[in-house]
């Protein structure tokens, strides 16, 4: 006879939110399509459903049933759903209005009163209350005796409140239910195990045969070890209890349909997906497959639980990974884990994890016993082009879906029926079971109300009922917030804005400026940035899998939202953490006492209490900046330190890192932390005018997506927050910089999940952009030092993206011709400029010129870059520009170019412009003289210095007309001279620069707005144009260049487009033009050689980033009719 089951019929009451009526043979699963055709659903797994990238999240969805006009996702602002006390739709209300019940009231007469704003429902069901109040004494009594050690006695008393049967036999428990068989067998004499047996009937397995997983899972909680035993240790009863709980309800749910066939039936399945992603995807490693795949991990009867549970998330699960690894080279046994799978203990004791639970219960809709759940072909390709990865997919693999399955439904019939009133199973026929699968989430998570809704809704059900409304930041940081600890002490919203904020300091593990570990202290704050109601979830009943794979990137986005949360403001902790002396009434209370402020009351505004980079800006115009450089706080570049008037383990100490802790959830949108703290530079304040610059105040604001993906949505301090004005093509422009930044920020935040570890790392990224000068002093001392007749031979040669490259090779003696040096190699997949599986690139050297900064026999060597096959690099473009200028070497080819470039601050920001603004109009800076019109003026002197020196056939400078952009000349050159001496006089500004902690930059459009862009004007001159009647071959020149246009343009550098435009002293890119001392024409016929009748031309058209060789070439080219 079935056992009936202690939880009432979901069906039963009407008013109960989760019941539905009882269904006739199908299955009522639906699939997302048929809820909402919104393409902004929180995760999809079906054909053709691809998952929108995590940064555009919304979890409100709405259903396609009709709403009322209150429902919450019909309102654009969050103040107009906030000021509501109920709506259809979702109970309760996001807003935390418990401010509308009065305070004496209970809650019985609450519901009584019916108010009809708060839509609490009816009266309370005082049977249903009176049947819940009798199984917590149940429970209660369980647990007294789960509580005990493992003896005879109590593991019969827990067989019998289970309803199992207990019979012994001599030293043996048998342990009999109706479809569970449990043999436990003691020592002789003694109250210790000595072996269990665990055998359950399905179909496949009518006998029961022993079911070897779950009998090791109840050995590990009987059976003692013997490290146990020699300590005279007793082991508990709880873990076996939740073990035989599963059993026994089960073995009762059984009795209409298998519940454990079912469940392995759901198990085969999904791993089946876990396989077939594992071999479809690469992971990082197991965990981190667990945190990104599209099930999580389904174990079956594994480390201290029977049944079967889905692993989806686990804090650091790289970090997991790189253990992993590092152990596998001395531990075979890890690596041979089938799929990666992690010991059982290892997954089972790992901190921070969270689990789904798969359970059976009564109530609709009906489960279906099936293996069949995902088709034959576990995973299915589609076309992605239109659509951003699934959140759950890795970045660059082939998109592909589970190709899920449904099942055909389940029947039974109702012969045998222990109600009394069914109705005759020859008129009712076979019906669906009341047996449904439900999740149960361990531990439970905490969400905000309307991502909760969103999750029951594409369930296919509401939102089950609870008349307590908890702020979300409640939840997960109870006591922490003003309005947390307000409510949690009895007071309002007036008496919350008066509470002192609490803090928590805590020991972050970091490294000082030398690399050694240190213990740095942060003191923290939080706060929410609106109060949304929240709602804890715990059980979660499905239809198919599908459903699971669907919700589970939104319970990874909240998972690892409390972790990160709770890792910094847990709720057990208490003040006296800190081993510091405290008042004994303040460390009652999981939060701080009352304190109120004087004067005027601040209403339930929070303002941040971070410290204000103000008062330490006029410390320092008041002449007290040397004492503040002195402070411990204040050596380097390190946090501002402010200490506090309160004493106490959690008062901030000078030094302390301060960091305000702020949550946003707005309202369909994905959850944001914001961090904020102070820097301070010191070693930029040396003088009152560069105070400004010593402060900032950092600003993260960081989204929390689906799957726990970070992006930063919004950054101040780190970077000049107005300078946007540069080009997208430039390397190192500010938005290039900005993404870059924070990608790793974001990276960062992931891989550690910690936000102390975040801090750390910005302070230090903040402290590494002070510009590094090469302490040329100390170098020299060095340099002076006897080579011993050796040569050090710098090669240099140009990568794939036009940069240079160099690397030293020492030579045994002094070298005089390149063809004295030998052939070298380096790594072309580094560079750009070949496939990782055949990486090796050869450098032949073409051109020896004197090192300017090693001096002596020490040289510097141009090099063409050669494939292993004896072919050029596809970016080696002397080769070809040479081979021209041979075949047409009669004419006698004379080169001249004006490099124009522009000085950067590691910022990225023109060098000596204002921060975040621009130095006065174009006009005085062109060939200036004089402090505010020139800027650099000694790394041009010493790069002029350096390129003379080498022998570079440099021929002048000057200022240009934009504020730090120089020129220099280099040529006449004859040939593909010009190239190489242009391309090392470019190698030699870089390192020159590099002195100087500068950067250089040649975009064609530094700065965008009205300031002059950077060319790389190209004089041109051959032997018949340079004699009696040359201007005519000129003029003729001017045709064919008019006609090959395009082409050239095409070669003359990138990001051209946004200089030639017609203005300040250009061209129109679309348009060929020419004339007499023309400079806003393509080309320029100077004054002097329209008089002359002979001499050159200027092509004003290449960009200041263009390669010499590509220029020179395509003109000869051009000129000389082709090859």
């Amino acid at each position: 006879m079935a056992t009936p089951s202690s939880k009432p019929n979901p069906g039963a009451t009407p008013t109960h939110l989760t019941s539905s009526p009882r269904p006739s043979g199908a299955h009522m699963a639906r699939p997302i399509s048929h809820k909402s055709p919104s393409t902004r659903t929180p995760s999809a797994s079906g054909h053709g459903h691809i998952q929108p990238p995590a940064s555009t999240h919304q979890y409100s969805t709405p259903l396609a049933a009709t709403t009322g006009a209150e429902d919450p996702v019909t309102f654009s602002s969050p103040s107009a759903l906030l000021a509501l006390g109920g709506y259809s739709g979702i109970s309760p209300s996001p807003a935390g209005h418990d401010g509308l019940v009065g305070a004496g009231m209970n809650e019985n007469e609450i519901h009584a009163f019916r108010m009809p704003g708060l839509k609490l429902g009816g009266a309370r069901d005082s049977d249903e209350e009176r049947r819940r109040h009798i199984d917590d004494v149940v429970q209660l009594l369980r647990a007294r005796i789960s509580g005990r050690g493992v003896c005879r006695e109590g593991i019969e008393r827990l067989s019998d409140l289970e309803g199992f049967e207990s019979i012994w036999q001599e030293d043996s428990l048998s342990i009999a239910g109706n479809f569970v068989d449990l043999e436990i067998d003691f020592h002789r004499g003694y109250d210790v195990v000595k072996g269990v047996s665990l055998k359950y009937a399905t179909p496949d397995a009518q006998d029961g045969e022993q079911r070897e997983e779950a009998t090791a899972v109840l050995k590990r909680d009987l059976i003692q070890s013997p490290e146990e035993g020699d300590r005279g240790a007793w082991k508990s009863l709880r873990g076996f209890h939740e073990n035989l709980q599963w059993l026994a309800k089960h073995d009762r749910l059984s009795q209409e349909v298998n519940c454990f066939e079912a469940i392995e039936g759901l198990y085969e399945s999904l791993k089946r997906v876990w396989e077939a992603e594992w071999n479809h995807r690469k992971f990082a490693g197991v965990y981190d497959h667990l945190c990104s795949g599209w099930v999580g991990q389904p174990c079956m009867h594994k480390g201290s639980r029977i049944g079967l549970s889905l692993d989806y998330w686990v804090q650091q699960a790289r970090v997991l990974d790189a253990k992993e690894k590092q152990k596998a080279s001395s531990d075979a046994m890890v690596v041979d884990a089938p799929n990666g799978q992690p010991p059982d203990d290892e997954s089972s004791s790992l901190e921070g994890k969270w689990s789904i639970v798969v359970e059976c219960e009564e109530g609709y809709p009906s489960l279906r016993v099936s293996k069949d759940w995902v088709g034959s072909e576990v995973l299915t390709g589609v076309n992605n082009n239109d659509n951003g990865p699934s959140s759950s997919e890795a970045h660059g693999s082939e998109a592909a879906v589970v190709n899920w399955a449904d099942p055909p439904a389940t029947l039974t019939n109702n012969q045998g029926h222990p109600d009394a009133m069914a109705l005759d199973s020859n008129m009712l026929g076979s019906s669906a079971p009341n047996r449904r699968f439900v999740a149960r989430l361990e531990p439970a998570l905490d969400l905000p109300i309307l991502a909760a809704s969103d999750i029951y809704r594409h369930l296919g059900m509401q939102l089950p009922q609870e008349f307590k409304m908890v702020t979300y930041d409640g939840l997960l940081a109870p006591g922490w917030s003003p309005l947390s600890a307000a409510g949690a002490m009895g007071l309002g919203p007036e008496e919350a804005s008066q509470l002192e904020r609490r803090r928590r300091r805590m020991s972050v593990q970091s490294v000082d400026s030398t690399g050694k570990p240190c213990t740095k202290h942060h003191s923290y704050t939080f706060q929410p940035f609106e109060s949304v109601a929240g709602r804890t979830m715990r059980d979660i009943p499905f239809a198919h899998p599908r459903q699971l794979a669907d919700i589970l990137p939104i319970l990874r986005q909240y998972a690892f939202l409390a972790n990160l949360i709770r890792s910094v403001f847990s709720s057990s902790y208490k003040p006296d953490e800190d081993k510091t002396a405290t008042p004994a009434d303040s460390t009652s209370l999981p939060f701080s006492p009352p304190r109120f402020t004087d004067g005027k009351s601040k209403k339930d505004v929070i303002i941040l209490s971070n410290a204000d980079p103000n008062e330490k800006k006029l410390d320092a115009l008041l002449g007290s900046f040397e004492k503040l450089a002195t402070s411990p706080g204040a050596k380097g570049r390190g946090p501002v330190g402010v200490g506090n008037e309160n004493s106490g383990p959690n008062s901030t100490v000078d030094g302390d890192v301060k960091v305000d802790v702020t949550l946003r959830t707005q309202l369909g949108q994905a959850p944001v932390i914001m961090l904020l703290f102070a820097v301070d530079h010191p070693d930029e304040a040396s003088e009152p005018a560069n105070v400004e610059a010593a402060l900032t105040k950092v600003s993260i604001s960081l989204e929390v997506g689906l799957n726990g993906r970070i992006s930063v949505v919004d950054m101040t301090g780190l970077l000049d927050d107005n300078n946007t004005t540069t080009t997208d093509s430039m390397e190192d422009s500010p938005e290039r910089k900005a993404l870059e930044l924070q990608s790793k920020i974001a990276n960062v935040l992931e891989l550690s999940q910690d936000i102390g570890i975040l801090v750390e790392w910005i302070l230090r990224w903040s402290s590494g952009e002070a510009t590094v000068i090469s302490n040329t002093e100390n170098l020299m001392k060095y340099m002076s030092l006897d080579q011993r007749g050796t040569v050090q031979a710098e090669y240099v040669w140009i990568d794939a993206v036009g940069g240079c490259r160099s690397k030293t090779k020492t030579l045994s003696k002094p070298v005089t011709s390149v063809d004295e040096l030998p052939e070298w190699n380096f790594d072309g997949s580094s560079t750009g400029q070949a496939p990782g599986d055949n990486s090796d690139v050869y450098l032949r050297p073409v051109a020896i010129f004197p090192d300017p900064f090693r001096r002596g026999d020490n040289i510097l060597v141009l090099c063409e870059t050669w494939d292993s096959d004896g072919t050029p690099n596809k970016y080696n473009h002397r080769h070809e520009a040479n081979r021209l200028m041979e075949i047409h070497a009669k004419e006698e080819w004379w080169f001249g170019l004006e490099q124009e470039y522009t000085l950067l601050g590691t910022d990225g920001w023109p060098y000596g412009w204002p921060k975040g603004g621009f130095p006065g109009a174009q006009g005085p800076y062109y060939c200036g003289v004089g402090t505010g019109k020139v800027y650099c003026r000694d790394i041009v002197e010493a790069h002029y210095r350096a390129c003379l020196y080498a022998g570079i056939k440099i021929s002048g400078i000057n200022a240009e007309v934009m504020p730090s952009q120089w020129e220099y000349q280099v040529g006449p050159c004859d040939g593909i001279e010009m190239g190489d001496h242009l391309w090392m006089s470019r190698f030699l500004l870089h390192r020159v620069a590099e002195e100087f902690g500068v950067k250089i930059s040649f975009d064609p459009k530094p700065i965008k707005g009205d300031w002059n862009g950077a060319g790389l004007h190209t004089n041109v001159s051959s032997a018949s144009m340079r004699a009696e009647g040359g201007m005519k071959v000129i003029e003729a020149a001017m045709k064919k260049l008019e006609a090959r246009h395009v082409e050239h343009i095409a070669v003359y550098g990138e990001g051209n487009e946004e200089r030639l435009t017609g203005r300040h002293e250009t061209g129109n890119i679309d348009k060929f033009s020419y004339g007499v001392a023309d400079r806003g024409g393509s080309i320029r016929i100077p004054r002097q050689v329209a008089k002359d009748g002979k001499g050159y031309f200027e092509d004003r058209r290449p960009a200041s980033n263009a390669c010499p060789y590509q220029i020179t070439g395509i003109i000869v080219e051009t000129l000389m009719g082709g090859n």
